[in-house]
């Protein structure tokens, strides 16, 4: 007998918080531990966040983290809090989670596991972890280290003075080329005034074992790089969990691969998103490419790209797109970090300092933190640029910014150029409003706006021609169930359950309710 019990991430996009319990083991596993934006959102925005001096008390109070407090760090657990919320009932111990990729709605809520609860990603996952920790101090950063909390006399809970930063124990796949390099380069750096205790994470290719559970697992194809799929053997049979996954990407044959290796397996239960399944003909990363080349290359002006902070794809498609039409890729100082530890990852990631395209936007600023400190000590002066070089000569750059970095455009003072929007549409009011925000800015310097923002429009099909989702479209889904062909299907990450009802009589379609916990044999 086989349970599942999920937490969240079914009837919504994102959130996924998956447990598996094998009947004939000790311990249970998680599959990822991600943020639910869309609940956390009717409640808090930019202004009015979750208290982190509370540590994970405002998050259990409203329901966003389960109430099983053995899940979490000892030290984010007020001293009053442990009566009214007792271990839930039935739950053996967590063993360990399996993080499918590096969207923080699948990976956001870890900072509040366990210290010692081990983890198991890829390489590539790891090394975005790690930049995204090492650019930020706040508790939700503490992605692969733990900054231990204590007291005070109030109940407010503070970072432990001069206390030690705890790297989690991590098991690392898709093992980067050099693991020491990795371990010493970027697991073990420290831009913080902490001590840091030196761990290395230990490495293998595609399989593993977890909590005496035995583990395979597949790089697959997303808009962020490194993401896996799983397959838990249970006694039971296999559970197959697709994480987040796509076709129409640069690797969409690793897609492939991992349908039909999974399939090999006969599993019991294929658990898959199901984001966008309505899709029929996706965008793909190439077209993006091509129609974004055809504007920089037509473009009288300063060129500035917009896209997810973490779609290495698509920066890497710009950087393409720079080469070919002879401009320079300006990134910002977190972007050349996320680089510079991808290159430590994998191979196929370039090191910002050797791409001769690459070049870092320097602003002035009162203080500068430890990270990137190392930065601008790294890159020299000759691959930097700062708002009076782009002035002099805007047509030599792209400029990767967002809308955070818009205040810089003050600086850098050109009324003249493209603003290619990039990424996804809105899917929520909040993002609805800050788009008209983006659009503000970009009307402010009379760019010509592209993408989803504006106008042109997109295609006669109403696609956006600018930026391909991350997610698997109707076609693959159904070459997906068809392929793996598993006994049991359990769509999640998604609102369209409907659509999975046409795999009845291929497989049985089980749709999940939140905390609603399944037994299958």
């Amino acid at each position: 007998m086989v349970n599942l019990l999920f937490w969240d991430g079914v009837g919504c996009i994102g959130g996924n918080k998956i447990l598996l319990q094998d009947e004939t083991k000790d311990q249970v596993l998680l599959m990822d531990f991600g943020k639910n934006f869309g609940e956390e959102n009717k409640y808090f925005d930019e202004f009015l966040k979750p208290r982190n001096r509370l540590g994970i008390y405002d998050l259990i109070r409203m329901g966003f983290l389960p109430p099983a407090l053995d899940l979490y760090r000892k030290d984010l657990i007020p001293a009053a809090f442990e009566s009214p919320y007792e271990k839930q009932n039935g739950l053996k111990p967590v063993g360990g989670l399996l993080i499918s990729h590096a969207h923080l709605d699948h990976v956001g809520y870890l900072p509040f596991l366990r210290e010692d609860l081990p983890v198991v990603t890829s390489s590539v996952s790891a090394a975005l972890l790690k930049s995204l920790q090492d650019t930020n101090s706040q508790l939700y950063s503490e992605l692969v280290a733990v900054a231990t909390r204590e007291p005070t006399d109030t109940g407010i809970l503070k970072k432990e003075k001069n206390g030690c930063l705890q790297p989690r124990p991590f098991h690392l796949l898709q093992a980067p080329p050099d693991t020491d390099g990795f371990s010493n380069n970027v697991w073990n750096c420290n831009y913080t005034r902490n001590p840091y205790l030196s761990v290395f994470p230990s490495y293998s290719e595609n399989s593993c074992q977890l909590a005496s559970y035995n583990i395979k697992a597949w790089p697959v194809d997303h808009s962020i790089p490194g993401a896996m799929a799983y397959a838990i053997e249970t006694s039971a049979g296999w559970i197959v969990y697709t994480g987040d996954l796509r076709l129409h990407g640069t690797k969409g044959h690793l897609t492939r691969t991992f349908f039909k290796e999974a399939a090999q397996l006969h599993p019991l239960v294929l658990i898959t998103e199901g984001t966008h399944p309505e899709e029929t003909n996706p965008v793909t990363e190439e077209q993006v490419k091509q129609r974004s080349l055809e504007v920089v290359a037509s473009t009288q002006g300063l060129v500035i790209a917009d896209f997810g902070a973490r779609n290495v794809e698509r920066l890497l498609s710009f950087l393409k797109i720079a080469a070919e039409t002879k401009h320079y890729l300006v990134l910002t100082p977190k972007d050349i970090l996320l680089l510079e530890y991808l290159s430590y990852a994998s191979a196929e990631l370039p090191n910002p300092l050797s791409d001769p395209w690459i070049l870092m936007y320097v602003a002035p600023k009162a203080s500068i933190s430890g990270w990137e400190k190392h930065i601008r000590s790294m890159v020299p002066e000759e691959k930097t640029v700062d708002a009076k070089k782009i002035h002099s000569r805007p047509d030599d750059y792209i400029l990767c910014f967002s809308y955070y970095d818009f205040a810089n455009l003050l600086d850098i003072d050109v009324h003249e150029g493209s603003y290619i929007y990039s990424s996804s549409e809105p899917f929520n009011e909040e993002m609805a409003m800050d788009h008209e925000k983006i659009k503000n800015w970009i009307d402010l310097f009379g760019f010509r706006i592209y993408g989803r923002l504006g106008q042109p429009a997109g295609e006669k099909d109403g696609r956006d021609p600018f930026h391909a989702s991350g997610h698997i479209h109707a076609q693959g889904l159904k070459e997906m169930v068809e392929t793996i062909k598993p006994k049991y299907l359990i769509p999640v990450h998604t609102e369209k359950l409907d659509f999975f009802q046409q795999f009845q009589g291929l497989t049985t379609v089980l749709t999940a309710q939140r905390n609603e916990l399944l037994r299958l044999d």
